[in-house]
């Protein structure tokens, strides 16, 4: 059987002395996209067959194609899912890599029914030590005659197949971009941009925030000196971000996007986009 393959896009890591490539390959016979590994020699030659991991339909948006990142742990994490705009009980795919290629953990999450039917747009998505899954999303719900979108933490036992949904609510204004990470006390540390609940400006920032979100009870938990979980942008600053060569539109002149989080001894925080 011949099949007609076209490369689309590849990528490496380099993981205790061993050079690791993914590709993606376009199946156009079985309208499929596939996810290969391999090792690659030093010269750049291929040193071994490669391994599939994963497919994924060919209608599948750019947005949503394979997503490959490194664990705290010095794996690899892939993750993949089928398009959807109303979520529909699509499965929610991750595999964790070592540097052996074997796959060390598979979850296929599907999120319960009080979701199916809502616009659910996964911002990350990280697995834990405790056989725990944490979820950062955007979910979007019709209530009455208006969509009501809100930001929420969903953490998953995968051993007891339970889910507790923490939303990240913020008195000062509206959560907007943002990414979690984790404590030494394994705790969540969810942080990005805050909006102004009513603003001229389209997709302006006023401010930073963060949250500490203990999994284990499912919510959110005090730390340090709570001025310390906001940090206004100085009026300068945001005046600044307006100048015309940071772009045309609003939209580009606050498109800013979260790298990082740390925190600090007394409470406060650092914050990377």
């Amino acid at each position: 059987v011949c099949l007609k393959i076209q490369i689309l896009r590849y990528c490496a890591f380099y993981k205790n002395d061993k050079l690791i490539l993914f590709t993606i390959a376009n199946d156009k016979t079985n309208h499929k996209k596939r996810l290969f590994v391999q090792y690659l020699n030093t010269n750049g030659t291929l040193k071994n067959k490669p391994l599939e991991m994963g497919t994924i339909s060919s209608s599948n948006l750019p947005k949503d194609n394979f997503h490959i990142t490194e664990t705290a742990d010095n794996k690899l994490m892939l993750f993949y899912h089928k398009t959807f705009s109303d979520y529909n009980q699509e499965p929610l795919t991750i595999k964790i890599i070592n540097s052996n290629l074997q796959v060390e953990r598979t979850e296929n999450i599907i999120l319960p029914d009080k979701y199916v039917g809502n616009v659910v747009k996964i911002l990350q998505i990280e697995p834990t030590t405790k056989n725990r899954v944490v979820i950062l999303a955007s979910i979007t719900a019709k209530k009455g005659k208006k969509y009501v979108t809100r930001l929420a933490t969903i953490i998953y036992w995968s051993r007891l197949q339970k889910f507790v949904e923490v939303p990240v609510k913020l008195s000062k204004g509206l959560p907007a971009r943002s990414m979690f990470t984790f404590n030494k006390e394994g705790n969540i540390i969810v942080a990005g941009f805050y909006a102004a609940k009513t603003s001229k400006i389209k997709g302006a920032f006023v401010g930073v925030y963060y949250r500490i979100i203990d999994p284990t009870q499912g919510k959110i938990i005090p730390s340090g000196e709570p001025k310390f979980y906001y940090y206004p942008i100085p009026k300068d600053m945001f005046l600044e971000m307006q100048e015309k060569y940071n772009g045309e539109t609003s939209t580009q002149q606050f498109s800013f996007f979260p790298r990082s989080i740390s925190l600090m001894d007394n409470g406060g925080f650092i914050f990377t986009s």
